[in-house]
């Protein structure tokens, strides 16, 4: 049974089948977009770039991420 939740994938606009480098491609994207500190007139900014760094934290660490890919 996989629990509902964030697609930590799809946020980094990458597929379970990425490697950690692509990840990291991905995030480091990502994160110079999003950054706050670019995004000064945005009051979400500091959210979507937390969601986007939870997102990598967990797919860049193996166990967390099987634990992920089985449970969500």
């Amino acid at each position: 049974m996989q629990a509902k939740g964030p697609n930590h994938y799809s946020l980094l606009g990458v597929n379970r089948s990425s490697s950690p480098l692509d990840i990291k491609r991905a995030y480091k994207k990502l994160s110079l977009q999003l950054h706050p500190d670019k995004n000064p007139n945005d009051p979400k900014a500091s959210s979507k770039f937390d969601r986007v760094k939870k997102a990598y934290d967990v797919l860049m660490d193996m166990e967390f991420r099987e634990v992920y890919n089985k449970f969500g």
